[in-house]
């Protein structure tokens, strides 16, 4: 029995130790820090799903307001936090070899859907990064554009109908399906009537809240991942159920054929995704070649249906969620605040007597107020509140500072955008701080809803299509009977 508690008392050590054994790494470099909890480190409010990471990270800045690195511990690993706008500028794109991967990123290769341009890093993230952005064009945007334009008028139709039964909108349900269709038809080439059809009963939408699922389950298995990856995976977890990857790969297979025996070619993705599949191989030049006085090199990697599949999953969750939520976000500013949108509405007003009431690829230049909405409506409510990195080659910051690889880097976006230091009265929806005259006094590095340097999000452009939506949403509003204000948005 006496060999028993002792057992479980050595256990405990051990366990114990292990939770902290890390807990100095900030104390010896000299770095700003908050003391740390076993287990869960600072990150507690986080890792219990009590407050979003953003949040979490923002309370830990808010502590040290002044510092440009500070160290924290998300539960048992260091973690840096950079909140000076030169050193975000180091990390993200000056020096942006030595941080070019997110978190664990040496586990990607552990589970099919990570395996995508999101989660990757080094030469395999730099071979796609560079294969794929071509597809991310001004020229295929506009090419898109009708396609787009015809999901406008179905949305309008159906706000038509909603606006008839109840002027209380479920604007995400509609932003949700209008982003769907937009998606689905200008990169996979399919109609997925996500804007007709009831949104429970649709496969496209059931998969896309498989991917951003938030249920407690999910909320733990993301910070198991983040945390402690080894034992994450070494148990036979995944994030990702296989049944996402069987979908698209189904979806993407059946386009790929009907392309072939119909010898079409609609220059979306899909047509990109074939044209990397003949070749078998993508070649680029070698992440490496960023280091000074490094030889140049090439490299090539072979690539299957499956890594391709991959891309093109990472690509419609992208787009699909975080499209939607923003411009819900946006019509919500604009039902809270009534003058700016009556601004918005005059815009658009203006916009469609010059245009005679059609919705054309112009009004992404010529809608600049309705622009300044939603880049403050980004401000506010940034699709990743805390941008990750991960230290892919030990790094000296200019104040001394040393990090090792593997060392997990934050930048914490929410907190930049909310910071009295860098906007005025931050919490207040003020389109205005983008204007011409003003747009000057925000630093590129403390905005930053896409992300900055070499991994600013591969769809930047979609703010661009933002425009196109909202323009067509507040027409409809704009024209009803009553000439109302926008209904509730919920």
């Amino acid at each position: 029995m006496l060999d028993v508690y002792f057992t479980i008392i050595v256990i405990i050590v051990v366990i114990y130790y292990l939770s902290q054994r890390k807990f100095n790494y900030w104390k010896v470099r000299n770095v700003k820090y908050l003391s740390p909890v076993p287990f869960v480190g600072n990150y507690s409010a986080y890792i219990f799903q009590k407050k979003t990471l953003g949040e979490t990270v923002q309370s830990i800045c808010q502590k040290w307001p002044d510092e440009p690195l500070i160290g924290a511990f998300y539960g048992t690993e260091p973690v840096l936090i950079v909140q000076d706008p030169e050193y975000i500028k180091l990390v993200t794109t000056t020096d942006f070899y030595y941080f070019n991967g997110r978190e664990v990123s040496d586990y990607i290769h552990k589970e099919t859907l990570s395996r995508n341009i999101f989660f990757a890093n080094g030469n395999w993230w730099n071979l796609f990064r560079k294969n794929l952005s071509p597809f991310f064009t001004s020229i295929n945007i506009k090419r898109m554009f009708p396609l787009i334009a015809n999901h406008c008028k179905s949305l309008d139709k159906l706000l038509e109908t909603e606006t008839q039964v109840s002027k209380d909108l479920d604007v995400s349900s509609l932003m949700m399906r209008y982003t769907l269709d937009c998606i689905c038809s200008s990169t996979l080439g399919i109609d997925p009537t996500a804007l007709s059809t009831t949104p429970s009963n649709h496969p496209f939408v059931h998969v896309g809240r498989m991917i951003f699922s938030t249920s407690t389950y999910r909320g733990i298995q993301t910070v198991f991942r983040a945390v402690w990856p080894n034992i994450f995976y070494g148990l036979g977890f995944k994030m990702f159920p296989n049944d996402i990857t069987d979908f698209f790969l189904s979806v993407v297979k059946k386009q790929l054929q009907e392309r072939e025996d119909e010898r079409q070619n609609r220059h979306d993705l899909i047509d990109f995704v074939a044209k990397l599949q003949k070749e078998e191989y993508i070649t680029g030049d070698s992440i490496h070649n960023l280091l000074k006085n490094s030889a140049p090199e090439k490299i090539k990697m072979k690539i299957d249906d499956v890594l391709l599949v991959t891309q093109v999953v990472s690509i419609f969750a992208a787009g699909f969620e975080t499209s939607a939520t923003t411009m819900s976000f946006v019509l919500f500013e604009l039902a809270k605040n009534p003058e700016i949108q009556q601004r918005v509405l005059d815009e658009i007003d203006q916009y469609n007597a010059t245009k005679q009431g059609g919705l054309n690829y112009t009004c992404i230049t010529e809608l600049p107020y309705l622009y300044q909405c939603i880049q403050e409506t980004l401000r506010l409510y940034p699709s990743l509140q805390v941008v990750t990195r991960e230290v892919f080659k030990s790094y000296r910051f200019p104040n001394g500072v040393q990090v090792d690889r593997g060392v997990r880097v934050h930048i914490p976006v929410l907190h930049m955008h909310r910071n009295p230091k860098h906007f005025k009265d931050p919490h207040v929806f003020n389109p205005d701080r983008f204007s011409p005259e003003q747009k000057h006094t925000v630093s590129d590095y403390v905005f930053m809803p896409f992300g900055k340097g070499p991994r600013l999000c591969i769809g930047s452009l979609k703010s661009e299509a933002y425009r196109l939506v909202l323009s067509a949403a507040n027409s409809r509003w704009r024209r009803q009977a009553t000439g109302s204000p926008l209904p509730g948005a919920s």
